[in-house]
């Protein structure tokens, strides 16, 4: 399978199928085996590349992270080294931050699909995350970051009410 040196690091990537490429970026502590039948269904009718992060799997275990903009980074050269001039992003937890700073800085970035991932860390109040579980007003509240239906910039998000 190929690799690609990016920085300090070996990155160690899969491709299959032919089309349009998606590429599905995995959470921390995880490798392209995240991605496993999910990169199987879309491989086909497009082209599905997986990879493993940087200290992950079957790339560098010993290469220096020093943070989102570096994994970005090593995204970037999977996609060129892979051909990719456009590409979709799929990116679950850490790597859908690493998806969306890619959006950011790269132009092979088509489409971004995020999953469990906060588009923004500024501004999020994380203390109701831990809800105590018998308190059924609170464990509504923990759930507002991830699943409300705000969607705008710049203006507070609602607050929830009681049912």
């Amino acid at each position: 399978m190929p690799t690609v040196t990016n920085g300090d690091a070996e990155l160690y990537y899969e491709t299959a199928g032919a089309g349009e490429t998606v590429v599905f970026v995995g959470d921390a502590g995880y490798g392209a085996w995240q991605w496993g039948w999910q990169h199987a269904a879309v491989a086909g009718p497009y082209e599905a590349i997986v990879t493993d992060l940087r200290g992950v799997g079957r790339s560098s275990e010993d290469a220096t992270v020093d943070g989102v903009d570096t994994l970005a980074s090593d995204l970037a050269a999977v996609l060129a080294d892979a051909g990719a001039d456009a590409a979709h992003l799929v990116g679950a937890g850490l790597g859908g931050m690493v998806a969306l700073r890619a959006a950011l800085s790269t132009s092979r970035v088509e489409s971004l699909t995020l999953i469990g991932t906060a588009a923004r860390g500024h501004g999020l109040d994380l203390d109701p995350l831990w809800a105590d579980p018998g308190d059924s007003d609170a464990l509504e509240r923990s759930t507002v970051a991830g699943v409300s239906p705000y969607r705008g910039a710049g203006a507070a998000a609602p607050t929830p009410t009681a049912a």
